[in-house]
Parts: structure tokens; C-alpha cells; sequence
């Protein structure tokens, strides 16, 4: 705000009362089903389009702005009819993986719900609907589980899949995209690979990883363009594999669809002031605090503990934060006493690396990404 914007967060609904589905709910939807929780987001577009004048808004020039799951929600929107004329400009931060490559569908979101409505005992009702609304909202929320909060394709919101989508408008918006060098450690962590230094990672290890992510049949290649001489160690190697098989790859076919402006960035930066922070280098998550000048984000991981940001983070958080609000204002991340950011092309593929200080880089991982790109699955 310091910088001359007007920022709006968004409420919407999450897990099975966001994106749960069930055949009769598709019925009533008339084919659209589980989408609830993006279309309370496009809802609340509308009402920024409405109402932000009365704020000193211009409802003519809104970013749509989304970190991690927010990622894959505001890709969505960009993509879907739904989106058209509510906002003005992208910004997407770390994924748009199960979206951009479309993978869940509306069936899918259908089988969640017919897992809730068997679990709190609706399966043999008349009427499924008419029992699951009058079940404790507590009762489905247990039922669903957590995971479930990806915007699925084949109905009212996504009738094909986002990269589809983004590569057929007319009037594509300007985009602002990235990812972190080392998203994917918390996703191997999920995984229930040993995390080092408490536990040794070891060689086997890294292939038994990387086959859960790629298959076992694509292992083999997949390790090859992961040579270990290129990386700390073997838990490093299996993380950047995941990073790019997730996040890396996605982002940069997310970019390569769009035939507006585009820039692209990579964040590197390591937190300088407590070991721990540093040990997950630029994980997933880690550049939000660095964005928004909030250390208290950071509070989750280091068990309620306070950290301060070194010398080198303010003046990355001064740098990202400008990059990012100008982008808002004109749609495009460039201005004075900043370092340039180039736009994205397919023909050089230029990046920022976003650290203290910045850089670039060229073709990131593009052998990589053409290789987990040609897979019609990804385990993780």
C-alpha cells in the first residue's frame, strides 16, 4: 500500500463446501460441479468492479494476484469466460500445475463427493443432497479430508483446460509468473522421504523418489537429466526434480501459452538470519514473506519464534514489492533505480532471478521441462 495500490484479499469457500462435487450437485449445476469456491472468487471480481471506485479504485485496471493454491485459482480465472473483462493483468505466484495441465476433471470432484456422502452414511438415501445438507457441516468437512481445493475443467468455470484456454484468447492480459529454485521440499517431505541431516538420503533413496514422481518406467531417463555432479547431494537432486516436474515446467508452459507480455521470474533467495529458515534454501512458500516485507509469516515455522529480516531481505523485499506494484499499475514490473526485468520470450527465455542482488538466466531447465512435459502423468 505504500506504494500507491489498493489491496482486496478474498474469502471463498474451501475444501468439500469449495470444490467437493457429486453427480446430483453437476445435475443441479447443469454440468458444472465442486466449482463453488472459484466462483465465489469471480463473484468477488464483481464486486470489485462495482465497488472499487468508492474506494479510489479503477475498476479498469485490477490484478488478478495469487500465491501457491491462490496460483492455481487466479490461472483459472484468467483462463475462464467467466474471468473476461474483471480484471486487467496476472500474477501468479509458484504453481498452476493441476490446472494448467488440467488433469482433474469434474468427475473427479464427482468422486469426492460420493467418498463423503458413503462415509457419513447418505449413499442409500432418496434424496443424497437433502441428506448431506442436513448433516453437521463439521461431519462433511472430517469426511473430505484436506487436499481438495483444485479448480477442475469440464464445466461452467473450466470447460477445457486453462493452457488451452489462455492459448486461444483473442485479448490475452499482460502476466507477471514464477516459481521458487526449491519449491518441491515440501512436497518430498510428503512424500515421507527421510529429510537430512536428522536422516541420511541416500542414492537409493533418490531412485526410489524420483520413480514415485516419474513412474519406474521413466526413472531411468528422468535421472539422467539430474546428473548428482550437478547437486549437493541426492536429496537435493530428488527436490529438483519435484520442483520442476510441479512447479518449474508448469509455470514456464503457463508462459509459453500466453501470447501477451509476459514476465518471468525465479526466486533463490536464502533466509540469512536463522539456520533453520536456510535449510529449506528457497522452498515453497518462503518468497511471500519476502513480498509482502511480513516476517511475521514466518512465525508458523519457527515453532511462534520472531525473525528479522537482514539488511539483503529488505532491500529484496523493497525490490520485489516495487516490481510487483508496478506491474498493478502499468503492466509491466519495470521502473527506476530497479534492475531490468526482461520480458519473456520463447526465443531466448530469459528469467530474473529474484535474490540480492538480481540476475538472469537463460533456458532454464528446458531439457527438463521438454522431457516431464512429455509425461502423460507426474506422481507427486
Amino acid at each position: 500500500m505504500d506504494h500507491g495500490v489498493i489491496v482486496v484479499t478474498v474469502g471463498y469457500r474451501l475444501g468439500v463446501f469449495g470444490f467437493a462435487g457429486l453427480p446430483a450437485l453437476t445435475a443441479e449445476g447443469h454440468g458444472s460441479s465442486g466449482e463453488y469456491g472459484v466462483l465465489d472468487q469471480i463473484a468477488a471480481l464483481h464486486w470489485v468492479h462495482d465497488n472499487i471506485a468508492a474506494f479510489g479504485g479503477n475498476p479498469h485496471n485490477v490484478t488478478l494476484f495469487g500465491e501457491s493454491a491462490g496460483s492455481f485459482d487466479a490461472v483459472a480465472i484468467a483462463a475462464s469466460p467467466l474471468g473476461h473483462g474483471l480484471f486487467t493483468r496476472l500474477a501468479a505466484q509458484t504453481e498452476s500445475y493441476f490446472a494448467g495441465r488440467g488433469t482433474f476433471t469434474i468427475h473427479d470432484a464427482e468422486a469426492i463427493g460420493r467418498q463423503v456422502a458413503r462415509k457419513v452414511g447418505c449413499t442409500g438415501a432418496a434424496h443424497v443432497l437433502t441428506c448431506l445438507r442436513a448433516k453437521p457441516a463439521a461431519k462433511l468437512v472430517v469426511a473430505a479430508g484436506v487436499g481438495n481445493g483444485e479448480p477442475w475443467t469440464g464445466g461452467v468455470v473450466l470447460p477445457h483446460s486453462p493452457l488451452t484456454l489462455i492459448a486461444r484468447q483473442r485479448h490475452p492480459v499482460p502476466m507477471l509468473v514464477g516459481s521458487n529454485r526449491e519449491e518441491g521440499v515440501f512436497i518430498l517431505q510428503g512424500q515421507g522421504a527421510p529429510v537430512p541431516p536428522q536422516h541420511p538420503f541416500t542414492r537409493k533413496d533418490w531412485i526410489t523418489y524420483t520413480n514415485i514422481l516419474v513412474g519406474r518406467s521413466h526413472g531411468h531417463k528422468a535421472r539422467q537429466l539430474y546428473p548428482p555432479s550437478r547437486y549437493d547431494s541426492p536429496y537435493w537432486d530428488t527436490v529438483g526434480m519435484y520442483t520442476d516436474a510441479v512447479y518449474t515446467c508448469p509455470m514456464r508452459r503457463l508462459a509459453l501459452a500466453s501470447r501477451g507480455r509476459v514476465y518471468r521470474y525465479l526466486y533463490t533467495h536464502r533466509y540469512q538470519n536463522n539456520a533453520f529458515l536456510a535449510s529449506f534454501r528457497a522452498a515453497h512458500f518462503l518468497d511471500d514473506p519476502i513480498l509482502w516485507g511480513d516476517a511475521t509469516l514466518l512465525r508458523g515455522l519457527l515453532g511462534n519464534k520472531p525473525y528479522r529480516f537482514s539488511p539483503d531481505e529488505r532491500a529484496l523485499t523493497a525490490t520485489m514489492s516495487t516490481y510487483w506494484t508496478n506491474f498493478a499499475k502499468i503492466g509491466n514490473p519495470n521502473g527506476p533505480r530497479l534492475p531490468r526485468w526482461p520480458q519473456y520470450q520463447p526465443a531466448s527465455e530469459r528469467v530474473i532471478v529474484l535474490d540480492q542482488p538480481a540476475s538472469h538466466v537463460r533456458f532454464y531447465q528446458v531439457r527438463q521441462c521438454a522431457f516431464l512435459d512429455s509425461l502423460p502423468t507426474i506422481g507427486a
